[in-house]
């Protein structure tokens, strides 16, 4: 999230592969909270089957040098979880990408009738 002159929040997003994938850390960040709020959401997310971790996250090895222990893990979470967290977590950034949202699917639905064969069961 950046900030514009007159500090009005601008979100900008740069997909890879259709989607934006983080770390825990990058989301926290992003949503403005500490990083344990972010992992603990996450496991309450996967555990609710929310979402499946197969679809939201990926798994990546890395290299640090001259470490003990050089081999490393990690996680990227994609869009999908950083707007399930999005919900779940009560901070300004939150709510500022809540908006973004709300209002990107809103142009959407006014510019290709998103929802015009949506059917509620």
């Amino acid at each position: 999230m950046q900030y514009r002159e007159n500090g009005q929040p601008e979100i900008v997003f740069e997909p890879a592969n259709g989607t934006v994938w983080l770390t825990a850390n990058q989301v926290a960040q992003f949503l403005g909270c500490f990083p344990v709020k972010i992992t603990s959401n996450i496991k309450v997310i996967f555990k609710s089957e929310i979402l499946q971790e197969n679809d939201a996250c990926c798994h990546y090895k890395y290299i640090v040098p001259n470490a003990e222990y050089p081999e490393r893990q990690g996680v990227l979470y994609n869009l999908d979880m950083v707007i399930a967290l999005a919900y779940r977590i009560k901070s300004l950034n939150s709510e500022v990408f809540r908006n973004w949202l709300r209002k990107r699917i809103c142009e959407q639905e006014k510019q290709h009738k998103l929802f015009e064969s949506f059917i509620w069961n």
